[in-house]
């Protein structure tokens, strides 16, 4: 069976598709009009005397030059706040060494801890109990021989 789409549903991507349409159509008005003003303003600059471009060659150095002044003012500053922030991620590398340092030797002294404790128990608790097992197997199997019991010769039964 094939469901039907709502109306609703049908008219979403159409009206997605109209929005996008009128925002790239917006965006060519804007971008044509920019490009109108532009021309504009170099006609008149050709047109004008001598003179007033003389002053307006003028202005725009000065403007350079107060725009290339603050722009190297504010690599400066930022040039000093990476610095700082160097010098404190530097200082916080180094914390966190030595924290780390100290995590390292308690690791070790955990870890000599663990092996003198299974030192002491395997020395201590396994092998007696080892000994006195095989020693208990042994005199187990003497006497079933002893008294004519079922052989065990090891292996799967």
């Amino acid at each position: 069976m094939a469901e039907e789409l709502p109306v609703a549903a049908e008219e979403e991507p159409t009206q997605q598709k109209e929005r996008k349409r009128a925002f790239f159509r917006v965006f060519i008005w804007i971008a044509l009009a920019i490009i109108l003003v532009v021309a504009a303003i170099l006609v008149v600059l050709f047109l004008l005397r001598p003179a007033p471009l003389q002053h307006l060659r003028d202005v725009s150095i000065v403007l350079i030059a107060i725009l290339s002044s603050i722009s190297i003012l504010l690599l400066l500053i930022l040039l000093a706040a990476l610095t700082l922030a160097v010098q404190r991620l530097s200082e916080r590398v180094d914390a966190l060494l030595e924290r780390g340092t100290d995590v390292v030797d308690r690791i070790k002294g955990t870890a000599t801890t663990v092996k003198s404790t299974s030192d002491f128990v395997g020395e201590h608790v396994a092998s007696p109990f080892i000994w006195v097992s095989s020693r208990a197997a042994g005199i187990g199997e003497g006497l079933r021989t002893l008294f004519g019991g079922k052989r065990n010769t090891g292996g799967s039964k």
